[in-house]
């Protein structure tokens, strides 16, 4: 994958295609927003800005941010410790959606700093989506038949040993007929075995809906085809 270095006075902005100058100073002022929207999920808060992008259409922009104590002193600065964090999500994204596993598209990382840094993560906005956490509420049925299709595409990512950190019914997001899967920050290759990985998932996702107080349609739409995963090629 070749990525364009763009830069913009403090900001390093990657990409694979070069962004005319007009789309720069739009993802400039994304950065610079103070008041990103709040998305609340099943675990903690992230911050987003929307927008549109000249050549690319509507996007979402993600500030990164530390959580627990930490975060309340210093909530958006890194220390660089040779990886940024946008550019691993970024770059795990690409990784995945190569597998044919449904994510946001990515479209940019930027970070401004050096050995204290800030970043930024730009994908593609899925439009008039809900959460398949949100959909279980109110379409028991149509929750379970999505979450076996989850758990097919997970199926492929513990057969090509990545681990999805916090995957979960509140980052799973369903259209009229499509799913994506977000938030691959702190994604990481598992270098333990398929059965280890494959129950991380299941014991993380039935975690949530019971903490959550979710349908059981969820976790018996989403066990099932992993339970029966046999170590087959992707």
């Amino acid at each position: 994958m070749l990525v364009i270095k763009q830069k913009v006075g403090k900001f390093s902005i990657f990409s694979e295609g070069e962004f005319s100058k007009d789309a720069l100073d739009q993802l400039v002022e994304l950065f610079h927003t103070k008041s990103a929207r709040q998305e609340v999920g099943l675990e903690g808060r992230r911050s987003v800005t929307r927008g549109k992008l000249a050549g690319v259409g509507p996007i979402v922009v993600k500030h990164f941010a530390r959580g627990g104590l930490l975060g309340k002193f210093i909530s958006r600065y890194f220390l660089n410790t040779g990886s940024i964090r946008s550019q691993i999500e970024f770059e795990m994204l690409h990784a995945v959606q190569r597998l044919g596993v449904p994510v946001i598209e990515p479209i940019a990382y930027a970070f401004s700093g050096g050995l204290i840094y800030k970043c930024w993560l730009v994908t593609r906005e899925f439009e008039g989506t809900q959460t398949l956490a949100e959909l279980s509420r109110v379409d028991e049925q149509r929750a379970q038949e999505i979450s076996g299709r989850v758990a097919e595409h997970v199926a492929r990512l513990v057969r090509n040993q990545i681990l999805h950190i916090d995957l979960h019914p509140g980052n799973v997001l369903v259209s009229s007929d499509e799913l994506r899967l977000i938030d691959f920050d702190k994604a990481t290759y598992y270098t333990g075995s398929a059965e280890r990985l494959r129950d991380r998932y299941l014991v993380r996702w039935r975690r949530a809906v019971i903490k959550h107080q979710l349908p059981d349609v969820l976790v018996e739409g989403f066990s099932l085809p992993l339970r029966q995963l046999r170590g087959q090629e992707s």
